[in-house]
């Protein structure tokens, strides 16, 4: 009997692997497409963060309509992604909600694309806004439901590294555009709706399963031993480390140029241009490192490095060192997808099953919610107090909330389960 009982143990699991390894390349077209779909909209976001200057110094605008008009795109995002939970329980099929968020994309991009005047260019930012909170929740759940049983720890890195890549790729399509002089208020959003019109084709066409499926869990995932108590400890956690992550990412996003040329007296012009992008390419080099380790090891690095990082960058300033941020931009990145990476991988491990669509929603309310304040705020404060003061303001909260982050996730460590 014992050996029957083996021998069909035996061939239960390798059924298992079969159906797992079957599913994984079945649906490999449609898990490309959703992250596709993360790219595109992370690139809609980020692309107009070199031109901020050109659209101010053009339009005569004061320094916080820059930080303003970036910061409208987490209102939209917010609203999203309050209702993206409730919208994901709604539909039988993720691309539902997915199709019609990168129509969104594509009119946001042909907005700016067309704006003479600074309501479109708002508008714009709040439909970028609205579809990127849509595709980041919807598309990192259908990543991790479309893999098999086995490969799911992979979904948070590809869709944090689609998250990058589109966010590395926009100020370099649009820095390019300036360089060449190829109509850079106009060209990079063409370019946008043109990847949002290949990513919706790609998903429609794409080979999807019928229905959602729940989560499986094996009860040997760490998942299985947390109560409720220990859960919302977790995603507090990694809400604390999105919120650093993208406090700074957010204000060197905004304001790298005028960060590098005004405070830091960066004279080239051109490499200023380009920080924003280094600073996101590094940030995927950091993501696809920080998945190979565990999330709180992530955590307690990340934003420990983050703070002292950030202090190293406050003497830079103070001292007017333009080395000191050119050398931090890069290594601010490094840790920033290491702090962020882990936040997203540490919900995906202990969010209960049937609750992933929810916890990865409220883990992005958080973080756009860091986005955006912060930088608004930030805008008036140069405007009133001066850049230098905004500056070393900023500086000293955000090395407070890195510091206990760190230490936070240092103390839990031996909490989870590896």
């Amino acid at each position: 009997m014992a050996t029957s009982q083996s021998i069909a143990s035996h061939a239960n699991t390798f059924s298992q692997s079969t159906a797992s390894a079957s599913r994984s390349s079945s649906f490999f077209v449609g898990r490309a497409f959703c992250a596709l779909a993360i790219f595109a909209a992370l690139l809609a976001s980020t692309t107009p963060s070199p031109l901020y200057s050109v659209y101010i110094s053009e339009w005569g605008l004061p320094q916080s309509a820059g930080t303003t008009i970036f910061s409208v795109y987490a209102v939209g995002t917010l609203i999203s992604l309050f209702l993206a939970g409730r919208l994901d329980r709604l539909v039988t099929d993720r691309r539902q909600i997915l199709l019609p968020a990168l129509l969104i994309t594509a009119t946001g991009a042909i907005l700016f694309a067309l704006a003479d005047q600074v309501w479109m260019l708002l508008v714009g930012r709040f439909l970028s806004g609205i579809s990127t909170g849509l595709i980041t929740s919807t598309a990192s759940t259908a990543l991790f439901d479309l893999d098999s049983e086995d490969k799911r720890g992979r979904a948070a890195t590809v869709s944090t590294i689609a998250f990058t890549g589109g966010a590395a790729a926009g100020p370099c399509l649009s820095s390019a555009a300036l360089a060449t002089n190829a109509a850079p208020l106009v060209t990079p959003f063409l370019c946008i709706a043109a990847v949002a019109a290949f990513a919706f084709l790609g998903l429609t066409l794409a080979p999807w399963p019928k229905g959602k499926r729940a989560s499986n869990t094996p009860a040997r995932d760490a998942r299985a031993s947390l109560d409720d108590r220990e859960r919302a400890r977790f995603l507090r956690l990694a809400c604390l480390s999105v919120a650093v992550a993208w406090m700074l990412g957010s204000i060197l996003m905004a304001t790298a140029v005028s960060l590098a040329t005004d405070l830091f007296h960066l004279n080239i012009h051109a490499l200023a241009g380009l920080l924003p992008a280094i600073f996101q390419l590094f940030a995927g080099i950091g993501q696809m490192l920080s998945g190979r380790i565990r999330p709180l090891t992530a955590i307690c690095i990340g934003c420990g490095t983050l703070a002292a990082l950030q202090a190293m960058t406050l003497v830079g300033a103070l001292a007017s060192v333009s080395a000191i941020f050119i050398l931090a931009m890069p290594l601010c990145g490094l840790f920033y997808g290491a702090a962020f990476v882990g936040g997203a991988a540490l919900v995906n491990q202990t969010a209960a099953p049937g609750t992933h669509a929810s916890q990865i929603a409220k883990f992005y309310v958080v973080g756009y919610l860091s986005n955006a304040i912060p930088t608004f705020a930030f805008g008036f404060l140069i405007d009133g107090l001066g850049l230098s003061t905004a500056f070393t303001i900023f500086s000293l909260l955000l090395i407070a909330l890195a510091l206990l982050t760190s230490a936070t996730a240092a103390r839990r460590r031996s909490q989870l389960p590896a």
